[in-house]
């Protein structure tokens, strides 16, 4: 038995010193398919997303950049959120400090930027001793840490025979991050969770992605990915005299390399 726990820990040391000290970079771009969800009140009434503010699915391009050093780990992202529309309610209705028509058409504009930065750690070796346990067939990360998001947020109404009113600003939300990872070698599971409750706000981010490995020439050089997955974000805030709830949700592809 002695013998057998020697043998895992050597072999726990001999995979795990080649990366122990090494910087890996990981880095993806995509395209997020919004499909969005909820209302938004600036100062008076409520608006919804699809029936009011005429608001659809729409495609946008992200990207996320992940720094691994020794010590610690770091995030970097941006997720552009814009959706826009001719929106139509059934009676008169106030956004800021105007009261608007709803019997006639109006324009209506959303924007809500996403910049993340993030500070994460992983269970030190659990990858490398999962992999030894199962043989080699699957390595499990665990990561947790802290993410600060910060929101630019806009929004606009303008309609032709009143004018129009407009907001924004930015919001910065702290959020605690937890990571689960599955590697199968050529293919990985991946899953991402970020969150924060305070008061009558909350901020919920949930990343479900499958990868695989297109090109690794040599077996620890640099490779070559492409990801599919599912996003989805619960946003409700009540801040600078708006009031909102936001979903986000739908399906994600990526590519990117690491090295």
């Amino acid at each position: 038995m002695i013998k057998k726990l020697f043998l895992f820990l050597i072999s726990l040391w001999i995979l795990g010193t080649g990366k122990a000290w090494s910087l890996e970079i990981e880095g993806a771009l995509g395209i997020w398919s919004q499909d969005p969800w909820g209302e938004i009140a600036y100062k008076g009434d409520a608006l919804t997303m699809d029936k009011n503010l005429d608001f659809d699915m729409k495609d946008r391009f992200y990207g996320r950049l992940r720094l691994n050093l020794p010590l610690v780990n770091f995030y970097l992202g941006f997720t552009p959120v814009e959706f826009d529309g001719e929106g139509r309610k059934d009676a008169s209705f106030r956004f800021g400090d105007v009261v608007f028509n709803g019997t006639l058409p109006f324009d209506s504009y959303l924007s809500i930027d996403q910049y993340d930065i993030g500070i994460f750690w992983g269970i030190p070796f659990l990858k490398t001793a999962t992999k030894v346990a199962t043989l080699g067939f699957a390595g499990i990360n665990l990561e947790l840490g802290i993410n600060l998001r910060v929101l630019d947020i806009k929004a606009k109404i303008e309609q032709e025979t009143v004018g129009k009113e407009e907001k924004s600003f930015l919001i910065p939300i702290p959020m605690i991050y937890g990571g689960l990872f599955l590697d199968f070698g050529r293919l990985a599971l991946e899953g991402e969770v970020r969150g924060m409750n305070y008061q009558d706000n909350h901020y919920y981010d949930v990343v479900v992605r499958l990868k695989g490995i297109l090109l690794k020439p040599v077996p620890l050089g640099p490779s070559l990915f492409v990801g599919v997955g599912y996003k989805y974000q619960n946003l409700e805030l009540d801040i600078k005299d708006i009031e909102g709830s936001l979903e986000l949700t739908g399906p994600f592809f990526e590519i990117g390399g690491s090295f």
